[in-house]
This record gives structure tokens, C-alpha cells and sequence, in this order.
């Protein structure tokens, strides 16, 4: 359409000016009727498609292009518009299939190929989106673009080596950015290439000498050594250089981390120190113990062992999925490497999905009555729809296998609702030293959204005894709860792997874990998970007995809690 006034544009703009009042039906007929004096229909209809895909109005898009179906045919956007209203409505057989008969005809629509991967990854058919994505770059070549883009994509579905063969003509134009040279890094060191992972982020550091992410990504991808002096050095140099106060973060615990390695004790707590304070200024606001201990008196108060069978019988699920619960860092990754060896386990990494539901639910139901007391009030098909729910958020199909695993530590806080919606959840919680707990937990930089506690060794050593406490709770309600221990998972691996077998009834765990299964650790103990299994951990705070005699004096009660 043309600057100038003509009857298309006025009768689309009165259309727009009703639509914007809310009167969806006037407007059509000036829709309808801009659509008949234009001719340029292809336009026309995606940009009154747009406006329906905006505000939901997906039935009435589909309608309205196939009511123009030789226009639609025509044009491969409108082909893949159609496909993607479709798609919004749950239907993706049909999207699929415009989208293939698109690509057939038009084998050159970017948008077709885009798609079609995204449904197939959403419906956890991975394979099928990466074979789309692989063709997609057949036909662009030369274009680092959409290599890129499709890397990012193949990269968020799980196919970290196909998306590092996305990102092959980047690296060979030599045409990256510093968080395209990280994100490189990122795959190499998810798929255990620790060198190829530390030569990516400093060729990062190279473009960006304030990369956060790039000076993370070495410091956890190996052992340092002296022979590393120059690599310490440059991290050394760079907080002097002034650097962004998360870069300078970073920093303090990635030292912090490399000193640990040269046994330098009391040089890494200085980092480690510095660190947390600097992470601890950054909250939007105060770690709040108080709040932490009514929320857990609340969920305590509720969740008895007779609420819980009461709550079971609204949900037929009989599905198993194993949830690893504990304190971060108390071998939780250990553990997920020994359930990655069995093909019937897919590792899902550290979900959070269970954290969103209490105001999901509390806002479907007028936010009368809050959680836990409103899962009362629900009725049995949204409880249901909450336990598929949770299963979407997994990453592969889960009736492929026996069992999916969530290794969120945090959801020790969620057993009972966790027992409410799949009554036959396996529930193993893992054990470590607190001391060793609350010193590895003050050393390291959290990614997760619930670790506020972490920044601060008062916080930590008073989050821990909430929890055990929630612990002791959970183990009166009668609940079949596995409980192990990472210091017997270390020096008799064979007596937990019989535990775990019998526990979940597979018929094989190992040390040794599977390559495709191992790729889905993406905590920071990537690194141990690709280790074999050593003893040095056993114990780690002796090291820094002398820096954390304040804290035991303080707490003492650690050194004997081991529950």
C-alpha cells in the first residue's frame, strides 16, 4: 500500500480504529472489504493475521486464510502464517503438513524450515527438528546468519554437537562476536572438550576483555596448575583494569576457585570472601531467613502424612519420575552421573518448574486462600493438567522412558506437593558433611534464582538447619524417601548403585555414564561429572579449618549434624 490515501488504506485503518475498540466485528468488515480493493492480498492478510495472532484469535486467522486459500497457496509467509496459527492451537498435525508441502514448494522459505524444527522440538522430536535445521543450512551455506540462529536453537533442544557444526562457518569466516565465542565455549564444555572450552572463552577475552561469562567458562573447566601462571595472571590483571562490577564478581570466585586448585587456602577464601560480599550488594533485596523459615512452617503445618493421602487421591498419575533432593552441593551431580548410565533414565537437569505452580494455582483460584492450603480447593483435572505440565517442561518425551530425573536440590521443600501429583515419585535425598556443604556452597558463583542464602556463611549454615529440620519432618510423615549419603557414593559406590537398583527397580546403574545422557548436566559440576570418581572432597572445609574456626565456633551443631 502506497503513502497516499486510497480506499484499501482507508477501510483498513477504519477496521484497525475499530479493532483497537474492541469491536472485533465491525472491524471485519472493513478488513473484508480492504482485502477486496487491494492488490496486494499477501500483504493485507498478514498483517490482519498479525493482529489476530496477537490477541489470541487463532480459530479466526485460520479462517481467514482459508476463506483467501488460492492467496495463501501462493505465498510461502502466508503458508507458514497459517502454520503457525495452527500450531497455536494445538494442532500441529496440519502445521507439520502445510509447513512440509511449503518447503516442497518453496524450498528456500527460511521461516518454513525455522518452524517446523521449533513444533518438532516442542512435541520433544528432536531428532526431526535437527534433521530440518541440517537441511535448512544445506541450503545457506555461505549464510552466517542462520547458522547462527539455528545453532541457538539446536543448542536449546540438546544437540550441542550439532549446533557446534552450526557454528563451523562462523569460526571459519572468523565473523564472531565475544557471547557468540562463549556460547562456542559453552558446547565444548557440555560435551566434556574442556580444552576446546578454555581456548573458545579466551579467544573471547580476546574480543572482550569484560566477558563475565568467558572468565567463568575457563576457571571451571579445568584444574589449575602453575604451569598456568599465564592464564592466572590475566585474571589478576583484569580486576585492575575496571572491569563491570558482575565481570569483577566473577572474577573474585574464579580466583578464588584457581587457588583452591594450587592449595593456596587462605588466599582463596580472601577471593571467595570478596566474591560473595560483591554478589551479596548486587540482590534487589536482603536474603530474609524469617521469610524462608515461615514459608517451610506453613508448607511443615500442612503437609501431614494423612493431607498427603488425602491430596493423592485426586490425581490417577502412576508415572515415576526420580526427584534428587538435599543442600546444593551435596553430590546431587554424583548422583545424576550414576542414573545417566541407564538408557531408561532421561536427565533433565535442574528443573525449576515445580517453584512456579503455587502462584499459577493461587491466581486460577481468585488468590481466596494461598499455597500450600489452597491445593485443597482445587479440583482433580487441574491437578492433572499440573502433572503434564511438569512433564512438558522435560526436554524429551517422557513415555520413552522409565523414568525422568530432576535434580532441582531445592525441591526438598516440595516433597509433599511433589507426592501429591505423582504419588509414586521416587525421592532421593542426598547427604554431605554440612561443614563441607556450607564451604562448597560459599564458593561457588549460583546461577539458580533461589540461592540468595548463598552470598553469606551465617545465611547458609541457618538455610541448612531449616532444611534439616524440613527433612525430619518430611521423614515422619511416612513417605518412602531414599536418603544417601556422598561420602559412602565416594568410597562404596557398589552399595549405593545396589540402594538406587533396588529403589527404582532398574536393573543397572554404573559409574560410568552415557554420553547423551552426561551432556545434560549444565551445573557447575559439569567439570566432576566427567571425572572419575575421587576422594578429595571428603572433608575439603579441614582445609580451611583456620579461616572457618569463627563459623564452627559459631555453629557447632554442624560438625555433628549429619542428616
Amino acid at each position: 500500500m502506497s503513502n497516499s490515501p486510497n480506499p484499501t488504506q482507508n477501510s483498513y485503518q477504519k477496521g484497525l480504529s475499530l479493532w483497537q475498540q474492541k469491536k472485533a466485528n465491525e472491524a471485519f468488515q472493513y478488513f473484508q472489504k480492504a482485502i477486496t480493493e487491494t492488490d496486494d492480498k499477501p500483504f493485507l492478510l498478514l498483517s490482519i493475521t498479525q493482529l489476530l495472532l496477537d490477541s489470541g484469535y487463532f480459530q479466526q486467522g485460520i479462517e481467514v486464510l482459508n476463506q483467501y486459500r488460492t492467496t495463501t497457496q501462493t505465498s510461502s509467509l502466508l503458508q507458514v502464517r497459517l502454520a503457525l496459527l495452527h500450531d497455536k492451537m494445538n494442532a500441529s498435525t496440519p502445521a507439520i503438513s502445510i509447513l512440509n508441502d511449503c518447503i516442497k514448494n518453496d524450498p528456500w522459505c527460511v521461516d518454513a524450515y525455522t518452524l517446523l524444527a521449533e513444533i518438532y522440538g516442542h512435541s520433544k522430536q528432536i531428532g526431526l527438528a535437527e534433521t530440518i535445521l541440517l537441511a535448512l543450512l544445506k541450503k545457506y551455506p555461505d549464510d552466517v546468519e542462520i547458522h547462527n540462529s539455528a545453532a541457538s536453537y539446536l543448542s536449546a533442544i540438546g544437540a550441542d554437537s550439532a549446533a557446534l557444526n552450526a557454528y563451523a562457518l562462523t569460526i571459519e569466516k572468523k565473523c564472531y562476536t565475544a557471547a557468540t565465542l562463549s556460547k562456542i565455549a559453552k558446547l565444548h564444555y557440555s560435551l566434556g572438550e574442556f580444552n576446546e572450552a578454555t581456548r573458545y572463552n579466551l579467544l573471547a577475552l580476546s574480543k572482550n576483555p569484560n566477558s563475565a561469562a568467558a572468565y567463568q567458562g575457563i576457571a571451571i573447566s579445568k584444574k589449575f596448575s602453575t604451569n598456568d601462571s599465564e592464564i592466572i595472571k590475566q585474571f589478576t590483571d583484569a580486576l585492575k583494569t575496571g572491569v563491570t562490577v558482575e565481570t569483577m564478581t566473577v572474577l573474585n570466585f574464579s580466583l578464588g576457585k584457581i587457588h583452591d586448585d594450587l592449595f593456596k587456602y587462605d588466599q582463596a577464601f580472601k577471593y571467595f570472601k570478596t566474591a560473595n560480599q560483591q554478589r551479596k550488594k548486587m540482590l534487589a533485596k536482603p536474603f530474609d531467613i524469617n521469610k524462608v523459615k515461615q514459608q517451610f512452617e506453613k508448607l511443615k503445618n500442612y503437609f501431614s502424612e494423612q493431607q498427603i493421602k488425602q491430596l493423592q487421591q485426586k490425581t490417577p498419575n502412576n508415572y515415576e519420575p526420580i526427584f534428587i533432593v538435599g543442600m546444593p552441593r551435596s553430590g546431587t551431580t554424583l548422583l545424576e552421573k550414576i542414573f545417566s548410565s541407564n538408557d531408561k533414565v532421561f536427565c533433565a537437569g535442574e528443573k525449576e518448574t515445580l517453584d512456579l505452580f503455587p502462584k499459577h494455582i493461587e491466581d486460577s483460584t481468585g488468590n481466596k486462600v494461598t499455597f500450600p492450603e489452597v491445593l485443597s480447593h482445587i479440583p482433580d483435572q487441574a491437578v492433572e493438567y499440573y502433572c503434564v505440565q511438569y512433564l512438558k517442561s522435560i526436554t524429551a518425551n517422557y513415555n520413552d522412558y522409565q523414568h525422568t530425573l530432576d535434580k532441582n536440590p531445592l525441591n526438598f521443600a516440595n516433597i509433599g506437593f511433589i507426592k501429591m501429583l505423582f504419588p509414586k515419585a521416587k525421592i532421593i535425598h542426598c547427604t554431605r558433611n554440612p561443614v563441607d556443604v556450607c564451604l562448597s556452597i560459599y564458593s561457588q558463583n549460583f546461577a539458580h534464582t533461589n540461592m540468595d542464602f548463598s552470598y553469606d556463611l551465617n545465611d547458609i549454615a541457618q538455610y541448612y538447619s531449616l532444611y534439616s529440620e524440613m527433612m525430619r519432618h518430611w521423614s515422619h510423615q511416612n513417605l518412602d524417601i531414599l536418603t544417601i549419603s556422598y561420602e559412602d557414593m565416594v568410597t562404596d559406590p557398589k552399595k549405593i548403585i545396589d540402594q538406587l537398583c533396588e529403589y527404582t527397580n532398574l536393573k543397572q546403574l554404573t559409574v560410568e555414564s552415557r554420553e547423551q545422557n552426561t551432556a545434560s548436566i549444565h551445573t557447575a559440576s559439569v567439570w566432576q561429572a566427567r571425572q572419575n570418581i575421587y576422594h578429595d572432597s571428603i572433608e575439603r572445609w579441614t582445609c580451611y579449618e583456620n579461616q572457618l574456626s569463627d563459623f564452627i565456633h559459631r555453629y557447632p551443631e554442624l560438625l555433628t549434624q549429619n542428616e
